[in-house]
C-alpha cells in the first residue's frame, strides 16, 4: 500500500473497499463498525495485539504538487499587417 493510494482514499478519488478495511481493522485491533460506520467503541474488547508502530514514511514517497504551466499568452497584430 502506498503514500498514494493512502492519498486518494483520503481525498475520496478512490473507495478503500471494505475487504482491505476488514484487514486494516484486523491489522490495528480495532472494530470494523468502527471503522466502516464510526458506531460502537474504537477498540473491540477482543483485540489482544498492540498496533504495529508505524516505520516513517521516507521524503521520496511525497512529491511536491507544481501547477501545470500556463501556455505563453499570444500577441495581437495591430494595424494593418494582415
Amino acid at each position: 500500500m502506498t503514500g498514494v493510494t493512502i492519498g486518494a482514499w483520503e481525498g475520496g478519488k478512490n473507495d478503500a473497499g471494505t475487504s482491505m478495511l476488514y484487514k486494516l481493522a484486523d491489522l490495528y485491533g480495532v472494530c470494523r463498525a468502527w471503522l466502516l460506520a464510526g458506531e460502537g467503541p474504537m477498540r473491540c474488547a477482543e483485540a489482544t495485539a498492540a498496533p504495529p508502530i508505524a516505520k516513517p514514511v521516507p521524503p521520496s514517497m511525497f512529491h511536491k504538487y507544481e501547477p501545470p504551466a500556463k501556455p505563453a499568452a499570444r500577441k495581437r497584430r495591430r494595424g494593418g499587417d494582415r
